[in-house]
C-alpha cells in the first residue's frame, strides 16, 4: 500500500488499483459474511451486552468498505484532500473534467488516500497513534494531489503544517522537483520498507499466461492456413495441367485454318494486280487533268475568298459605323461618338479603294472559271474510254471515284461561280448603303455633341445660382455666430449675479453651436459639390476635346460646338474653388473657436455648480459661529467637571486618612483589653470616656484633626488607667467596627463619584475634539468657497479677455467667375469682428476684479469678499480669534483651565 510516491508517474499505478479495489470487494464481502454468522450464531448471544455491541461495528465497518468498494474510492479520497486544502469539492471536479489527464492521475492519487484511510480506519488508530512513515506517505499524497491542482487549475494549494511530518518540515519534498541521487535513494527504500505484499497474482505471471495462450491459438491457426494452402496447390496443379492439354489442341486447328486463309488471299491479290495493270494508263491521264482541275479550284477559290473578305470588310465597314452611331445614340457622353463621327469622315474613301480590289478579283476569278470548265470537259471524254470491268470489284471502286470526283468538281466550279456573282453584287450594294449612313453618322453625330454643349451652358448657369446660395448661407454663419458671442458675453458678466441664467446659456450655447456646425457641415458639403460638379464640367469638356483631338476631326467641328467660348467661361468660374477654400478655412477656425469656449464655458459651469449661494454662505458662517459657542460651553463645563473631580479627590484623601486611624485605633484597643486587669472602677472609667470619644467622632462627617485628638486621648486614657474592663472594650471595638464601616462605604460612594465625573470628563473632551474638528471643516470649506469663487473669477475673466480670430475675407469675392450679384455685403471687412466678447475684452467685472469684492458687487455684498461683514472668519465669531480668543481665550485655547486631562482630573488617583 506504502509503495507509491509522488514522483512516480501515476499512469503506473492503474493496474494496482483495479487489483486492490477487486480485493477489497472480496474481504468486505468476507467480513460481511462473518459479521452475519458471528452475530447470529448464538441466539442468546443478541441478549448480552458484547453480542450486539460485535454484530452493529461489524455492520458499521462492512458497510463503510461496501461502500468503498463500489467506485466510491477516489471520492472519498477527494473529499478528504479538499477537505484538507481547503477547496470544493464540487469545483475541483467540474474544473478536472475538462483536463482528462489531469483529472485521471488526481482520481489515482486520491484512491490511494481512501485505501491509507481505509487501512487507518480498519486498525483504529488515532492521529497521534500514526507512525512516522504514515504520516510522511500521507503527506507525500496530499503533496501530489496539491501539485496536480495547482498544476491543473493555476492556484496555490499548500499541505497544511499539521498534516507535514516533523523530520520533513525541514526539507520539504516538492512534487516534480529532482533531489540528490542518495535522498531519492533514501526515499525509496524507505517507501519499499512501507510496502504490504498482497498475495496477488503480479502483472508479470498475467502477461506470460496470457502469452502462452496467444501463443498457442497462433500455431493452431497457423496450422490450419497451411493445411488448406497445401491442398489449394494440389488442385491448381491439376487444372494446370488439363488446361495445358486443351490449348495445345487449340493452336494446332488454328494453324490449320490460319494456312488455308493465306493461300486464298494470295491468288485474290494475283488477280487484282493483273487488273490494275492493264487500266493503269488511263487512269493516268484521268488523274492528271483532275489534278490541274483540282490546282485551278483551289486558285479559283482562294480569289472568290479574297474577294469574300474585301465584301466582308465593306460589311464591316457598314456594321462598324452602325455600331459607331448606336453607340453614340446610347452613350452620347463617350469616346464612341468622336470614333464615329471620324469614321464618317473616313469611310467614303476606304469605300472606293475596296471597290477597286474586288472589281480587279472578280475579272481574275471569271478568267480562271473558263478554264477550269474546258480541263473538266477533256477528263469527261478520257473517262468515257476507258473498257468497262465488271469482273474486277477494285477496279470499279476507282472507276467510281474518279467519277465521284470529276462530279465533285463540277459542283465545286459551279457553286463557286454563283458565289462570284452574288459577292459581286453585294459589294454594289454595300457600296451606296455606306455612302449613305457615313452621311448620317455625320449628321446625328455633330447634333448629339451639340446637345452636350447646351448642356454645360446649362449646368454652368445653375452651379452660378448654387454659389450664391452660399454667400449667403455663410453669412448667416457668421452673424449667428457673432450674436451668439454677444449674448454668451452678456451672460458671463453676470455669471455670479445670475447663475441660473449662465447655466441655461451654456446648454444654449451647447445647442447653437451644434447648429452652427451643422451648418458649416451644409456650406462645406455644399461648396464641395460646387466645386466638384465645376470640375466634372472641366473633364467632361476637356475629354470632349480630347475625343476630338484623337478622332483627327477637323479644327471646324470645334468652332462648330462653341468648345473655345466654354474654356473661357470655365476658367473664370473655377476661380472659386481657392475662395472658397479662404472661406473653409475662415469658418473652421470659427468653430474651434466655438469649441475651445464650449470648454472653457463648461468648467466655468462646473465651478458655477459648485458655489453655494449667499444664503448658503451665511448659514455656513452661522454654522461656524454655532459651533464655536458649543466648544465654548463644552470645554467651560469640563472645566467645571475637572474641579469637582479635585474637590472629590480631596475627600477621598481625608476618608482613607480617616480608615487609617480608626485601623490603628482598633489595633490599640485590643492590645489594651489584653493588658488591662478586671475591676470595676476602672472598666467604668474606660467605657465613660469610650463613649465620650465616639459622640466626639460622630462619623465621617467631623474634623479630622478633632479624630487625631480624641484618638490620643483615649490612648492616653488606656495607658494612665493601665487596664479595664473586658466587655467595655467589645462595646468600644463595636463602636469603632461601625464607624470604620461608614468610613468605607462612603470611600465607595466617593470612588463611584469620582468614576462618573471622570467618564464625564473624557466625554467632553471627546465631544471637544468632534467640536474644534467641526469647526476646522467648516473653516476648510469657506476657504474651498473662496478659491472656487477666484476660480470662477478668473475663467470668466480667460473668457471676456480672448479675442476671437477675424475673417478677413468676403463672400463678396466669389462673384468673379460664376457672375454673381452679391455676397456678404463689400462694407464687411471682417465677418467675426470682435470675437467672443467684443468690446467687452476689458472684463466684465469694470475694469478690474478688486478682489471679490470690487465694482461688480458680488459676493462682496452679502459676505464682503470673505472680508465684508464675516470679517475674514472674525467678525461675529472672531474668526475663531475674536469672543472665542481663537479657542484660547476664556477658555484659554484648549489650553487654558482645561490644563489637559492628565493635570487637575488625575493627579491623586
Amino acid at each position: 500500500m506504502f509503495s507509491d510516491y509522488p514522483g512516480r508517474s501515476s499512469a503506473t499505478h492503474i493496474p494496482l488499483i483495479s487489483d486492490m479495489r477487486s480485493v477489497r470487494v472480496t474481504v468486505a464481502l468476507f467480513w460481511a459474511v462473518v459479521a452475519v454468522v458471528g452475530f447470529w450464531a448464538s441466539p442468546d448471544s443478541r441478549m448480552t451486552v458484547a453480542g450486539p455491541q460485535f454484530a452493529d461495528a461489524a455492520t458499521g465497518r462492512v458497510v463503510k468498505s461496501l461502500k468503498r468498494a463500489m467506485n466510491q474510492g477516489w471520492r472519498n479520497g477527494a473529499h478528504s484532500v479538499c477537505a484538507i486544502l481547503g477547496c470544493d469539492y464540487e469545483q475541483v471536479k467540474a474544473h478536472l473534467a475538462h483536463h482528462p489527464a489531469s483529472f485521471h492521475s488526481f482520481k489515482a492519487v486520491c484512491a490511494q488516500l481512501d485505501e491509507f484511510e481505509e487501512e487507518i480506519t480498519t486498525s483504529k488508530q488515532r492521529e497521534e497513534d500514526l507512525t512516522p512513515n504514515q504520516k510522511e506517505y500521507r503527506w507525500l499524497l496530499l503533496m501530489k494531489a496539491a501539485a496536480v491542482l495547482n498544476h491543473c487549475l493555476g492556484t496555490k494549494f499548500s499541505v497544511p503544517a499539521n498534516f507535514v511530518p516533523p523530520h520533513v518540515k525541514s526539507n520539504e519534498y516538492v512534487p516534480g522537483q529532482r533531489g540528490d541521487g542518495d535522498e531519492k535513494e533514501k526515499l525509496k527504500s524507505r517507501m519499499k520498507a512501507l510496502q504490504v505484499v498482497v498475495p496477488l497474482p503480479t502483472v508479470d505471471e498475467i502477461q506470460n499466461y496470457a502469452s502462452q495462450r496467444l501463443a498457442s491459438l497462433r500455431q493452431t491457426h497457423m496450422d490450419q492456413t497451411k493445411e488448406l494452402e497445401e491442398a489449394r496447390h494440389r488442385k491448381f496443379l491439376l487444372l494446370q495441367e488439363e488446361h495445358d492439354r486443351q490449348t495445345e489442341q487449340m493452336i494446332s486447328e488454328l494453324k490449320l485454318k490460319q494456312t488455308e486463309e493465306m493461300d486464298t488471299l494470295r491468288r485474290e491479290l494475283a488477280e487484282e494486280k493483273r487488273l490494275f495493270d492493264h487500266s493503269v494508263k488511263v487512269w493516268d491521264a484521268v488523274s492528271r487533268l483532275l489534278t490541274d482541275a483540282h490546282l485551278g479550284i483551289e486558285a479559283l477559290s482562294e480569289r472568290v475568298h479574297s474577294m469574300s473578305q474585301q465584301v466582308f470588310k465593306l460589311s464591316s465597314f457598314y456594321d462598324k459605323l452602325h455600331s459607331y452611331q448606336q453607340a453614340s445614340k446610347e452613350n452620347p457622353t463617350g469616346n464612341a461618338a468622336y470614333s464615329a463621327l471620324s469614321y464618317a469622315f473616313q469611310s467614303e474613301a476606304a469605300v472606293e479603294q475596296a471597290m477597286q480590289q474586288i472589281v480587279a478579283t472578280y475579272q481574275e476569278a471569271s478568267g480562271a472559271v473558263a478554264r477550269i470548265q474546258e480541263i473538266l470537259s477533256q477528263a469527261e471524254g478520257v473517262t468515257a474510254t476507258a473498257p468497262p470491268r465488271d469482273d474486277a470489284p477494285w477496279f470499279q471502286q476507282r472507276q467510281r471515284g474518279y467519277k465521284d470526283r470529276l462530279d465533285s468538281f463540277n459542283n465545286l466550279l459551279t457553286d463557286l461561280s454563283v458565289r462570284l456573282e452574288d459577292l459581286m453584287q453585294t459589294a454594289e450594294e454595300r457600296k451606296l448603303v455606306i455612302l449613305f449612313s457615313g452621311d448620317e453618322v455625320r449628321t446625328q453625330t455633330l447634333a448629339l455633341l451639340q446637345e452636350r454643349t447646351n448642356d454645360w451652358s446649362a449646368r454652368l448657369a445653375t452651379l452660378r445660382e448654387r454659389a450664391q446660395g452660399i454667400e449667403v448661407a455663410a453669412s448667416k454663419f457668421f452673424e449667428s455666430s457673432a450674436q451668439l458671442d454677444r449674448t454668451t458675453g452678456e451672460v458671463v458678466s453676470a455669471v455670479l449675479q445670475n447663475p441660473d441664467a449662465f447655466i441655461v446659456q451654456v446648454s444654449t450655447y451647447a445647442t447653437e453651436s451644434g447648429s452652427l456646425r451643422s451648418s458649416a457641415n451644409v456650406i462645406e458639403e455644399d461648396l464641395k459639390n460646387l466645386i466638384k460638379a465645376l470640375q466634372e464640367i472641366g473633364r467632361e469638356m476637356t475629354g470632349m476635346t480630347e475625343g476630338i483631338s484623337a478622332a483627327q476631326l477637323p479644327p471646324a467641328v470645334l468652332e462648330f460646338l462653341g468648345l473655345p467660348g466654354l474654356f473661357n467661361a470655365l476658367n473664370v468660374d473655377m476661380q472659386v474653388k481657392a475662395k472658397g477654400q479662404q472661406m473653409i478655412q475662415l469658418i473652421k477656425a470659427r468653430l474651434n473657436q466655438t469649441v475651445e469656449i464650449s470648454r472653457k464655458l463648461e468648467m466655468l459651469k462646473n465651478e458655477v455648480k459648485n458655489i453655494r449661494s449667499p444664503a448658503a454662505r451665511e448659514q455656513a458662517e452661522w454654522a461656524l459661529s454655532e459651533v464655536s459657542t458649543k466648544l465654548q460651553d463644552v470645554l467651560r463645563a469640563k472645566a467645571e467637571v475637572e474641579l469637582e473631580i479635585q474637590q472629590i479627590n480631596l475627600q477621598l484623601q481625608q476618608a482613607q486618612a480617616t480608615i487609617a486611624q480608626l485601623d490603628q485605633r482598633m489595633n490599640h484597643e485590643r492590645l489594651a483589653a489584653k493588658r488591662v486587669a478586671a475591676g470595676s472602677s476602672a472598666a467604668g472609667g474606660l467605657r465613660g470616656n469610650s463613649l465620650a470619644f465616639g459622640g466626639t467622632v460622630g462619623g465621617l462627617g467631623g474634623s479630622i484633626d478633632g479624630l487625631g485628638t480624641s484618638a490620643g486621648s483615649v490612648m492616653g486614657l488606656g495607658s494612665s488607667v493601665g487596664g479595664g474592663l473586658n466587655a467595655d472594650s467589645r462595646v468600644t471595638l463595636v463602636e469603632l467596627e461601625q464607624q470604620r464601616q461608614a468610613a468605607k462605604e462612603k470611600l465607595q460612594e466617593l470612588r463611584q463619584s469620582l468614576s462618573t465625573k471622570q467618564r464625564e470628563a473624557v466625554s467632553l473632551e471627546n465631544e471637544a475634539r468632534r467640536l474644534e474638528a467641526e469647526v476646522g471643516t467648516k473653516q476648510r470649506e469657506l476657504t474651498e468657497e473662496q478659491q472656487r469663487i477666484v476660480r470662477t473669477m478668473t475663467l470668466a475673466q480667460s473668457l471676456t479677455t480672448g479675442a476671437a480670430p477675424t475673417a478677413s475675407m468676403t463672400m463678396a469675392s466669389l462673384r468673379g467667375g460664376l457672375g454673381m450679384t452679391g455676397g456678404l455685403g463689400g462694407g464687411s471687412a471682417a465677418l467675426m469682428s470682435q470675437g467672443l466678447m467684443g468690446s467687452r475684452a476689458t472684463g466684465m467685472l469694470g475694469g478690474s476684479m478688486g478682489g471679490l469684492g470690487g465694482s461688480m458687487g458680488g459676493l462682496g455684498g452679502n459676505v464682503g469678499g470673505l472680508g465684508g461683514s464675516m470679517g475674514g472668519l472674525g467678525g461675529n465669531v472672531g474668526g475663531l480669534g475674536g469672543s472665542m480668543g481663537g479657542l484660547g481665550g476664556n477658555v484659554g485655547g484648549l489650553g487654558g483651565s482645561r490644563g489637559g486631562l492628565g493635570g487637575l482630573s488625575r493627579g491623586g488617583i
